[in-house]
């Protein structure tokens, strides 16, 4: 290697300085480019104006004494290693030096050529050593966060496919008696029908409240037998659309007025088709819940937060401030405006705090996000929040 070799001396004997300047081309073997300061000041201006490879120093110069003289010139030099110059008297104060951060020291009186490249040398590839570690720990790091980042997708996968179990389970068990309640409802109704009014509408009621609770049943098979989820960055916007799309036929059946405002480039780490089915339940219980009327709005957007999360007055403080976040944010609102003196029951309200729910809240959760729900008389508000998987 020619590339010269860079040194400041911070030294304000002249004699010593001019040995140090005649030693110093033959002790490295390279070329040497080098600078001499008499006072603290001077050295740090330089320190300040451009890198050097090494540094000598004496730490007794006109305006600075011992230790405050090394405290300076390690905060402006930085990684810059130092070589302290000292006499023999003072030896004790130099090898304390070392301890504080600095690389080595020498004794002026004992300065020759060979030692001199030796301890330039030396700091030289210290340094060198110390930035090699610096790396290395970094990467170690690094593995260390995308091994984290890969343990906590297998313990995400196990989770969900916990919670797949268990839909699995409820259904199977929940399955059987609701056909025969099922079919005594279709049986009743086809009796009483045409002798008891009352009756009659009781077991219209009954039998909306039982296909409901076997669309839940058949939404928790189909969640159970899916088994091929694959957990990478998707759109949240893109997944609401596509849920939406997935609802529209059921839309056309009521006077639901919809209102969408998506953002797009929302990316969050999940399952696609999982969560997609999270949006299409929540949707069918805003579209049943207005069957007399209504505007169902969805959003989708991004925010970067400048404090801790906020939900309902529930602080979330693993969302933390400088991080950005994707919210998709369902709301129905019903028709209250009806003439009828007692607007026909929807059952929906029921729904919402059912076991359908407490199923896909779940699975936000295995994917890292939140779900709050705002129920009030006009209308239920579902907030969905994510962490942004890309900055």
């Amino acid at each position: 290697m020619n590339e010269p070799i860079s040194i400041l001396i911070l030294e304000d004997d002249q004699p010593f300085a001019e040995l140090l300047a005649q030693l110093l081309p033959d002790a490295v073997h390279r070329p040497i480019r080098w600078q001499r300061s008499t006072r603290l000041s001077e050295a740090l201006a330089a320190l300040r104006r451009e890198h050097f490879d090494v540094i000598l120093l004496d730490l007794n110069v006109p305006d600075s004494a011992g230790h405050p003289t090394l405290s300076q010139v390690l905060t402006v030099a930085g990684g810059t290693p130092v070589v302290v110059l000292t006499s023999v008297d003072d030896e004790a104060l130099a090898i304390e030096a070392v301890r504080e951060g600095a690389q080595d020291f020498v004794i002026k009186a004992q300065v020759d050529r060979r030692m001199l490249g030796r301890v330039i040398r030396y700091a030289i590839e210290r340094k060198r050593a110390v930035e090699v570690l610096h790396q290395a720990l970094a990467d170690v790091k690094k593995s260390h966060e995308e091994l984290k980042a890969a343990q906590l997708q297998v313990v995400q996968a196990e989770k969900l496919e916990a919670v797949s179990t268990f839909a699995a389970g409820v259904a199977h068990e929940v399955k059987n008696p609701l056909q025969t309640i099922i079919l005594g409802v279709d049986y009743l109704s086809n009796r009483l029908s045409a002798v008891d009014e009352t009756s009659a509408s009781v077991l219209n009621d009954m039998a909306e409240a039982v296909a409901r609770a076997d669309a839940i049943i058949r939404g928790l098979i189909e969640f159970s037998t899916y088994n091929k989820r694959t957990v990478k960055d998707e759109d949240l916007g893109a997944i609401v659309e596509q849920a939406l799309h997935a609802v529209r036929v059921e839309l056309v059946n009521y006077p639901i007025q919809l209102k969408v405002d998506l953002a797009h480039d929302l990316p969050v780490r999940v399952d696609l088709r999982t969560l997609k089915h999270v949006f299409i339940n929540l949707l069918m219980y805003c579209i049943r819940a207005m069957t007399d009327g209504g505007t169902l709005t969805l959003r989708a957007s991004a925010q970067k937060l400048a404090e801790p999360l906020s939900l309902g007055g529930r602080s979330l403080p693993h969302f933390k401030p400088g991080e950005t976040i994707v919210i998709a944010e369902v709301h129905d609102t019903a028709d209250h405006t009806a003439t009828q003196e007692q607007p026909r029951s929807t059952g929906s309200r029921k729904d919402l705090s059912g076991l359908g729910l407490t199923v896909l809240k779940k699975i936000i959760e295995l994917y890292g996000g939140v779900i709050h729900i705002d129920q009030r008389r006009e209308g239920s508000s579902f907030t969905i929040v994510f962490k942004a998987s890309k900055a």
